[in-house]
Protein backbone atom coordinates (compact mmCIF):
# COMPACT_ATOMS: atom_id res chain seq x y z
CA UNK A 1 0.00 0.00 0.00
CA UNK A 2 1.42 3.66 -0.86
CA UNK A 3 1.37 5.78 1.59
CA UNK A 4 2.93 8.48 -0.30
CA UNK A 5 0.57 11.34 -1.80
CA UNK A 6 1.57 11.96 -5.35
CA UNK A 7 1.22 15.93 -6.06
CA UNK A 8 2.00 18.18 -9.11
CA UNK A 9 5.57 20.28 -8.48
CA UNK A 10 4.27 24.49 -8.31
CA UNK A 11 5.21 26.91 -10.83
CA UNK A 12 8.44 27.67 -9.98
CA UNK A 13 8.33 31.36 -11.23
CA UNK A 14 6.07 31.82 -8.63
CA UNK A 15 8.87 31.23 -5.94
CA UNK A 16 11.38 32.74 -7.68
CA UNK A 17 9.05 35.70 -7.40
CA UNK A 18 8.13 35.40 -4.04
CA UNK A 19 11.15 34.91 -2.81
CA UNK A 20 12.87 38.13 -4.85
CA UNK A 21 10.00 40.11 -3.55
CA UNK A 22 10.58 38.64 0.24
CA UNK A 23 14.37 39.52 0.06
CA UNK A 24 14.20 43.13 -1.73
CA UNK A 25 14.67 44.50 1.50
CA UNK A 26 17.59 46.02 0.84
CA UNK A 27 16.06 49.54 1.39
CA UNK A 28 16.01 48.38 4.98
CA UNK A 29 19.35 46.91 5.17
CA UNK A 30 21.44 49.63 3.46
CA UNK A 31 20.65 51.82 6.36
CA UNK A 32 21.69 49.37 8.85
CA UNK A 33 25.18 48.95 7.07
CA UNK A 34 25.31 52.77 7.40
CA UNK A 35 24.76 52.77 11.11
CA UNK A 36 26.93 49.91 12.37
CA UNK A 37 30.33 50.37 14.00
CA UNK A 38 32.32 48.85 11.82
CA UNK A 39 30.51 48.24 8.20
CA UNK A 40 33.37 46.47 6.74
CA UNK A 41 31.98 43.42 8.90
CA UNK A 42 28.62 43.76 6.64
CA UNK A 43 29.72 42.24 3.61
CA UNK A 44 32.99 39.56 3.21
CA UNK A 45 32.90 36.09 4.99
CA UNK A 46 31.25 35.78 6.84
CA UNK A 47 29.19 38.71 7.04
CA UNK A 48 26.37 40.11 9.06
CA UNK A 49 24.30 40.00 5.33
CA UNK A 50 25.51 36.74 4.25
CA UNK A 51 24.32 35.17 7.81
CA UNK A 52 21.33 37.03 8.13
CA UNK A 53 19.99 36.21 4.56
CA UNK A 54 20.84 32.56 5.29
CA UNK A 55 18.85 32.41 8.50
CA UNK A 56 15.81 34.05 6.06
CA UNK A 57 16.62 31.85 3.13
CA UNK A 58 16.39 28.42 5.62
CA UNK A 59 13.32 29.67 7.49
CA UNK A 60 11.88 30.24 4.05
CA UNK A 61 13.07 27.01 2.76
CA UNK A 62 11.70 24.82 5.53
CA UNK A 63 8.19 26.64 5.95
CA UNK A 64 7.32 26.37 2.72
CA UNK A 65 8.79 22.52 2.55
CA UNK A 66 6.38 21.79 5.62
CA UNK A 67 3.71 23.99 3.89
CA UNK A 68 3.19 21.93 0.81
CA UNK A 69 3.97 18.09 2.10
CA UNK A 70 0.88 19.23 4.87
CA UNK A 71 -1.47 21.05 2.54
CA UNK A 72 0.00 19.48 -1.65
CA UNK A 73 -1.78 20.56 -4.36
CA UNK A 74 -4.94 22.51 -2.06
CA UNK A 75 -2.30 25.00 -0.70
CA UNK A 76 -3.11 28.74 -1.05
CA UNK A 77 -1.06 32.19 -1.96
CA UNK A 78 0.00 32.50 1.67
CA UNK A 79 0.27 29.47 3.80
CA UNK A 80 -1.83 31.40 6.84
CA UNK A 81 -4.31 31.21 4.62
CA UNK A 82 -4.45 27.13 5.03
CA UNK A 83 -4.31 27.46 9.01
CA UNK A 84 -8.00 26.28 10.68
CA UNK A 85 -9.61 29.11 11.84
CA UNK A 86 -11.03 26.57 14.60
CA UNK A 87 -7.68 25.91 16.12
CA UNK A 88 -5.92 27.92 18.81
CA UNK A 89 -2.61 27.63 18.19
CA UNK A 90 -3.04 28.65 14.64
CA UNK A 91 -5.54 31.41 15.12
CA UNK A 92 -2.02 32.88 17.78
CA UNK A 93 0.00 32.38 14.51
CA UNK A 94 -2.33 34.33 12.38
CA UNK A 95 -2.31 37.14 15.41
CA UNK A 96 1.38 37.03 15.64
CA UNK A 97 1.84 37.31 12.08
CA UNK A 98 -0.49 40.02 12.09
CA UNK A 99 1.27 41.81 15.36
CA UNK A 100 4.72 41.65 13.38
CA UNK A 101 3.06 42.74 10.38
CA UNK A 102 2.20 45.85 12.63
CA UNK A 103 5.50 46.70 14.17
CA UNK A 104 7.41 46.20 11.27
CA UNK A 105 5.28 47.80 8.57
CA UNK A 106 6.92 51.57 9.39
CA UNK A 107 10.28 50.28 8.95
CA UNK A 108 9.34 49.61 5.38
CA UNK A 109 8.64 53.37 4.82
CA UNK A 110 12.39 54.66 6.22
CA UNK A 111 14.07 55.20 2.49
CA UNK A 112 10.70 56.43 1.05
CA UNK A 113 9.99 59.00 3.83
CA UNK A 114 13.98 59.77 3.55
CA UNK A 115 13.46 60.20 0.09
CA UNK A 116 9.85 62.38 0.14
CA UNK A 117 10.90 64.58 3.09
CA UNK A 118 14.28 65.58 1.74
CA UNK A 119 12.39 66.37 -1.55
CA UNK A 120 10.03 68.25 0.83
CA UNK A 121 11.84 69.76 3.89
CA UNK A 122 12.22 73.37 2.44
CA UNK A 123 8.70 73.32 2.10
CA UNK A 124 7.83 72.64 5.64
CA UNK A 125 10.72 73.41 7.55
CA UNK A 126 8.42 74.89 10.21
CA UNK A 127 6.19 72.15 10.65
CA UNK A 128 8.82 69.07 9.73
CA UNK A 129 7.71 66.79 12.61
CA UNK A 130 3.66 67.08 12.16
CA UNK A 131 4.34 67.12 8.27
CA UNK A 132 6.10 64.06 7.98
CA UNK A 133 3.51 62.16 10.39
CA UNK A 134 1.16 63.70 8.56
CA UNK A 135 2.37 62.45 5.36
CA UNK A 136 3.19 59.04 7.01
CA UNK A 137 -0.26 58.33 8.29
CA UNK A 138 -1.45 59.33 4.45
CA UNK A 139 0.68 56.44 2.65
CA UNK A 140 -0.32 53.94 5.49
CA UNK A 141 -4.36 55.11 4.60
CA UNK A 142 -3.63 54.46 1.26
CA UNK A 143 -1.90 51.03 1.52
CA UNK A 144 -4.78 50.37 4.13
CA UNK A 145 -6.95 51.21 1.13
CA UNK A 146 -5.73 49.41 -1.17
CA UNK A 147 -5.41 46.14 0.96
CA UNK A 148 -8.96 46.34 1.48
CA UNK A 149 -9.62 47.32 -2.56
CA UNK A 150 -7.42 44.09 -3.55
CA UNK A 151 -7.91 41.50 -0.38
CA UNK A 152 -6.71 38.54 -2.95
CA UNK A 153 -2.76 39.01 -3.99
CA UNK A 154 -2.47 36.11 -5.65
CA UNK A 155 -3.70 36.97 -9.25
CA UNK A 156 -2.04 39.93 -8.68
CA UNK A 157 1.38 38.69 -7.77
CA UNK A 158 1.02 35.75 -11.00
Amino acid sequence: MNMIKKVSPPNCNYFYSTVIFAMEGIGAVMPVENSMNKPQKFLGFPSVLLMAMFVVIVMYTVLGFLGFVRFGDEIRGSITLNLPTDEWPAVIGQVLIGVAILFTFGLQFYIPMEILMKKIENKIAKTRNVSEIALRTFIILALGGIAIAVPDLEPVIR
